[in-house]
């Protein structure tokens, strides 16, 4: 680029990145005039102002054939105006700057509100949201850049969860406090859709699901009914047994390992321990919970709301009412993550404990976090539980600190191992009732699922290798069958070979004689098949 006599195109280069952060931050905050800006370029390089004025023109025009910003012109009441989109990250590029975005600036030109932008970002840093990572760069991305009245723009979420935004075409207002005003311009949008805009990218694309955990969790924010309560003692065992789960969607509350009528046995170290175990609940007007977490009070003093169980909306207004009473919450709900959150967004890998009385029962729940102790289950009169390690771990579903002796079948029966039976293609374990023995495959599968086949075995009923032949009414493996063509059926001994049809039922076969020939064929067959498939050649009468 040369623009001036005066100055060399090495010169005018790098005048050209300092004019790409003046232009951006001018662009981004009305407070900085085209005034201000040559005024700044005058004073950075010591020109004139017509070489100033002249070098702005320059780069300007040199922006615009190069994309680095576009013009847009539109006509509102007979009145013409000019609106320039810039893509910082082109210009960043080019020049290898580093022109930012101030986040106080033009309100008119964003993708997003600040508070849209701001959940966004905790959504995708605390929550358990797929391709998280990759959704970080690409907010970071489209929000460096200004959008004009050619794009959709301006989305938000309002106080009661309603997504809005300003559609193409359609003119930005603000009121007095400098925010977009609820004209008639102003739409609401599903919450999904308006993620694939402001996700938009030209080369990294996020799934479906990504979408709809992020849509729950923002949602979460506006749209939860049920009433959140502190229950202790005997309603502990109460609001964890599964028969006062709501029905629908619940995820991991549904789910959990300890729903069962047979697992309420175990509750006793929570039912005992009133001064220092609680739980939250989430109850909706039927009475009915749709999320629950253990409250601790740590050894400390401090409060620790442990896993939340529920959806991702039930569990995101959980961890809001724990945080909102200064509660430590987990930061992922997951069994394997032990780090906490503060009130504040600190991430701690503190190792926290709490000693409780040992319950008389000497049966223990599953435990998500607080699961180590080093003290003896059987004998010591308090357990001092940790996050960290220890000699025992109080997480299996059997009541005891290991879960080698029982298991769990499909139904939610506990059993012993002795008496199950482990189904590696369904990774599920069943009481050995429910089974049978198959040497086909030389093992168990579920008799509900099978199927009995010829000679007494049994195979799984989908086993596609495996058909009903015509002949014996009963199951064989296909590759003992010989299959017809002719009538589409599969048979294992009881068949003959039609010379018109092919394989063929034997009690549908006949002896047809043609020419002094006989020809085994089916009973529908005559001469003239015969003499049609080619078998034969038409007798010629002589005179």
């Amino acid at each position: 680029m040369y623009y001036n006599p005066y100055l060399t195109e090495t010169e005018i280069y790098i005048i050209s990145q300092d004019y790409c952060q003046l232009e951006c931050q001018r662009f981004y905050n009305d407070s900085i005039s085209l005034n201000s800006l040559q005024a700044s370029l005058r004073n950075l390089y010591r020109i004139e102002k017509y070489q100033a004025w002249r070098i702005m023109a320059k780069i300007r025009k040199d922006f615009l054939s190069k994309g680095f910003m576009v013009q847009n012109d539109y006509i509102e009441n007979g009145v013409q105006y000019t609106e320039y989109h810039y893509d910082v990250n082109k210009i960043n590029e080019y020049f290898n700057v580093n022109a930012r975005v101030n986040t106080n600036g033009n309100i008119k030109n964003q993708l997003v509100s600040q508070s849209l932008s701001s959940d966004i970002v905790n959504a995708l840093h605390y929550s358990d949201i797929p391709l998280a990572h990759k959704a970080q760069h690409i907010l970071a991305y489209n929000t460096s850049k200004a959008y004009s009245i050619k794009n959709n723009r301006h989305f938000t979420i309002t106080k009661t969860g309603e997504m809005r935004f300003t559609p193409r075409h359609k003119k930005t207002e603000l009121n007095n406090d400098g925010y977009w005003v609820n004209n008639k311009f102003r739409q609401t949008i599903k919450y999904g859709k308006a993620f694939k805009q402001i996700f938009a990218h030209e080369s990294m694309v996020l799934n479906d699901q990504f979408y709809e955990k992020l849509g729950n969790v923002l949602k979460g924010k506006y749209t939860f009914s049920a009433h959140i309560e502190i229950v202790k003692g005997e309603d502990i065992r109460k609001w964890y047994n599964g028969a006062n789960y709501a029905e629908g969607n619940t995820e991991s509350l549904r789910s959990s390992c300890m729903r069962h009528d047979y697992c309420m046995q175990y509750m006793d170290i929570y039912v005992e321990n009133t001064d220092n175990v609680s739980m939250i609940i989430a109850r909706q007007a039927d009475n009915k919970i749709i999320g629950r977490a253990i409250l601790w009070k740590l050894d400390d003093g401090r409060m620790f709301c442990d896993r939340i169980y529920g959806n991702d909306v039930t569990i995101e207004n959980l961890k809001k009412y724990a945080q909102d009473n200064s509660y430590l919450v987990k930061r992922r709900q997951t069994y394997s993550d032990a780090s906490v959150l503060t009130t504040t967004g600190e991430v701690l890998n503190d190792t926290f404990t709490i000693t409780l009385k040992r319950p008389d029962s000497r049966l223990y729940p599953y435990m998500d976090t607080m699961k180590y102790t080093d003290d003896c289950l059987e004998t010591a009169k308090y357990l001092t539980l940790n996050t960290d390690s220890g000699d025992n771990a109080l997480d299996s579903t059997d009541g005891g600190p290991n879960g080698e002796d029982y298991v769990e079948t499909e139904s939610g029966q506990r059993i012993h191992r002795d008496d199950g039976v482990y189904i590696d293609n369904e990774d599920t374990w069943y009481h050995s009732d429910d089974c049978i023995y198959s040497d086909y495959y030389q093992e168990y599968i579920v008799s509900d699922d099978s199927m009995k086949i010829y000679g007494g075995d049994y195979v799984n009923a989908n086993d596609d290798e495996f058909t009903e032949a015509a002949d014996t009414g009963e199951i064989h493996l296909r590759d003992d069958l010989t299959y017809s063509e002719y009538d589409s059926e599969y048979y294992y001994e009881d068949y003959a070979e039609c010379v018109v049809h092919g394989i063929v039922s034997n009690d549908e076969i006949t002896t047809i004689e043609y020419n002094g020939e006989q020809f085994e064929c089916h009973d529908s067959v005559d001469a003239e098949d015969l003499i049609d498939a080619g078998v034969v050649e038409r007798e010629v009468e002589v005179e």
